[in-house]
């Protein structure tokens, strides 16, 4: 599912998926985690998860993304609601997928 956030005045699109999710992973060392039921946010993962979900679909797009590494926290200070609504979208997403696939693979459940 491919969003959008808006960062001074230029759309700039994102798809969380598993190469942001991955390139996380490597850069971290651990993996994103999001609980909405909980108040706490890994803060420092979610600027890694949309500079790759941003970076990503500019590669997909034959562009080079022109916001550096360093300034997600600012351009999350001005989108972070957007972008929370955003992986709360691609959760469910996800999850209906697998619930999908289940059906599929069994269906007498």
């Amino acid at each position: 599912m491919i969003q959008s956030l808006e960062y001074k005045g230029k759309k700039y699109p994102y798809r969380i998926g598993y190469r942001a999710l991955k390139k996380v992973k490597q850069e971290l060392n651990r993996e994103f985690d999001y609980d909405p039921a909980s108040d706490e946010m890994d803060y420092e993962a979610l600027e890694a998860l949309l500079y790759f979900a941003m970076e990503g679909e500019a590669i997909k797009e034959g562009k080079t993304l022109d916001i550096k590494r360093e300034e997600m926290e600012f351009l999350l200070d001005d989108c972070l609601i957007d972008l929370i609504q955003g992986i709360q979208a691609f959760s469910l997403a996800a999850e209906k997928a697998a619930d999908q696939t289940i059906k599929k693979v069994n269906p007498k459940k």
